[in-house]
């Protein structure tokens, strides 16, 4: 569970928070956010703080697996933090109950997400995740995976114990983005 430093800080009374200035304030936060040791929750409180663009999926019958291209970009917040740090972060996708009795494992196994070049916020970057699906599935199965990107999740991270970010449901909130 993440929880936020800023009110365990038992500095922080009320009396002690009157005194304070608005912007003595915002660099209080700015300072907790980064001297997070990892990427967490905090980083992403702005809905724009990651948005995927694309999720893509296709069968690779050379290892009998199912691969996602995703395309995405960071707010500002986490963006600054993994860029000043140089913060690794990785991603992972959940497969939909529905669909797990015909994959090798529920989620797939991490993967390192691309290095970000620049403060750029208009870069976007790509991933590519794979996932190993079980042995002698008819080609209609596998094609009926395939055609049904719905229900796949994407958590993103830097510490395993810790998801910093996950969307449920990610290519339906590529399809939300996409009538925007």
């Amino acid at each position: 569970m993440v929880t936020d430093n800023k009110n365990l800080n038992p500095g922080n009374d009320a009396s002690n928070e009157t005194n304070k200035s608005k912007s003595e304030e915002k660099n209080e936060n700015q300072n907790n956010e980064m001297s997070e040791p990892f990427l967490t929750g905090t980083h992403f409180e702005d809905p724009n703080a990651f948005i995927v663009y694309d999720f893509k999926m296709s069968h690779d019958s050379s290892d009998n697996s199912v691969s996602f291209r995703v395309t995405y970009k960071f707010g500002d917040k986490p963006r600054k933090y993994i860029l000043e740090g140089k913060h690794p972060y990785y991603f992972y996708i959940s497969v939909p109950e529905s669909l797990a009795k015909y994959y090798t494992l529920p989620e797939t196994i991490p993967v390192k997400g691309e290095e970000l070049i620049s403060d750029d916020d208009n870069l976007k970057y790509q991933v590519d995740i794979k996932a190993s699906l079980k042995k002698g599935l008819p080609k209609d199965v596998i094609n009926s995976i395939i055609n049904k990107p719905q229900g796949y999740s994407i958590t993103v991270f830097e510490n395993p114990d810790y998801p910093a970010k996950r969307i449920v449901g990610v290519y339906e909130f590529v399809y939300s983005i996409e009538k925007i």
